[in-house]
């Protein structure tokens, strides 16, 4: 076969595969079927945010009465104080609201289950990366990586700085000595939007690497018998997710392959200030959007680490041109609607949808530089008496 022709036919063959294992009916598709798809990139996050920065008015004029004068503002000094997430004291509460947000009955749980669970979302480690001078060999950036961040072209536009870099998990990182006037940087993004990329890369990745199928076939969760790019199935996994009927089970049975590897990508993000305290570092700073990473990067990194102000300098005066894209993962092109999906029920502002505000609450709470705040959907949910009434028994 010409080698021109190969990578349509792969892709034909990936689509046909993933027709047949969702079960579905349709004939095969046609290449231009296929081509049209991949082109379709509805990624956004859909338009349920508030026309401006403002969300003043989507905050319920009666929640500060019906509980006794608490609102988001204590919550948020409540759940993120200083900076400082409180996840022990309120992640299982948050898992809590939010199911209550979807009428879950969890009667007979295993406790112990959900405690393990709950702390991996609000804790699973992040990788660090130490940039160094190689003039000096101080560190001058600390880059605290997480996934669906742009981290990969994050790391390569610190390289391209002449910067040597050092990847280190979290117990490489415990034994580091690191300059104290090193920065320590990181990038977030919307929480949600966080969560609805994640789910993308995982349906992804199940859909098309045996690996991961192979972990969702061997366990008891429901959103699996949905068919794939259905919004049905992403209600089903945030049920799972919330609920897990069968994550656990299947880690009992395995010690090499469990839920952390199969849903890493949807872990919370305030996990990253933990994991620094822990440390006995403070994040200097952080980009609030990887939107316009391109055109604000550099600058993000002048304005936040001094260490590395003559290395931005003259890498503007060598090439005058913006971060490079890389790294961008295959599900970011939607091509069987996995991302979709999920935003049609962001969009459809459902118990689903007010479910992920829930659980999100402490990203909102820690990250208060979002470019447009926290969306209105979210603001009504964290306004309502049930959640604030929650918030404030943990508070006392």
């Amino acid at each position: 076969m010409p080698c021109f022709y190969r990578p349509l036919f792969l892709l034909c063959v990936a689509a046909v595969t993933l027709i047949l294992r969702a079960n579905m009916d349709p004939p095969v598709m046609s290449m231009h079927a296929v081509i049209e798809q991949l082109s379709s990139r509805n990624s956004s996050i859909p338009a349920v945010l508030p026309s401006s920065l403002s969300i003043v008015d989507a905050w319920s004029p009666n929640s500060n009465a019906e509980t006794g004068g608490f609102d988001w503002n204590d919550a948020k000094s409540c759940l993120c104080p200083n900076s400082s997430p409180r996840h022990s004291e309120f992640g299982l509460t948050l898992f809590k609201l939010a199911r209550y947000e979807i009428g879950l009955n969890i009667t007979g749980r295993n406790e112990t289950d959900e405690e393990e669970f709950v702390r991996t979302f609000f804790l699973f480690p992040p990788k660090f990366s130490i940039f160094r001078d190689p003039m000096h060999g101080n560190a001058s950036v600390i880059y605290v990586g997480d996934l669906k961040v742009a981290s990969h072209q994050i790391r390569h536009s610190l390289r391209a700085l002449g910067l040597r870099e050092e990847e280190l998990d979290l117990s490489s990182m415990k034994r580091k000595r690191t300059s104290p006037d090193a920065c320590v940087i990181t990038a977030v993004r919307d929480p949600v939007e966080h969560f609805l990329s994640g789910y993308s890369e995982h349906e992804y990745r199940t859909a098309m690497f045996a690996e991961t199928r192979g972990l969702v076939d061997e366990m008891r969760v429901r959103y699996k018998s949905h068919r794939y790019g259905e919004p049905r199935r992403f209600e089903q996994l945030v049920e799972d997710f919330l609920a897990d009927p069968g994550f656990f089970l299947f880690k009992k049975r395995s010690d090499e392959l469990d839920y952390t590897k199969l849903l890493r990508h949807m872990w919370g993000q305030s996990r990253i200030l933990t994991v620094l305290e822990g440390l006995g570092l403070n994040l200097t700073s952080y980009l609030p959007s990887i939107k316009n990473i391109t055109e604000e990067w550099y600058e993000f990194v002048l304005e936040s680490c001094p260490s590395a102000a003559e290395r931005v300098l003259e890498f503007r005066r060598r090439h005058n041109r913006p971060m490079e894209i890389s790294g961008q993962h295959e599900s970011s092109k939607d091509l069987f609607h996995f991302r979709r999906a999920a935003n049609a029920v962001w969009a459809d502002r459902g118990p689903t949808a007010r479910a992920l505000c829930a659980l999100h609450a402490i990203d909102y709470a820690c990250f208060d530089r979002l470019p447009k705040g926290i969306h209105v959907l979210c603001a009504e949910v964290y306004s309502g008496g049930h959640f604030l009434d929650e918030i404030r028994k943990g508070c006392e």
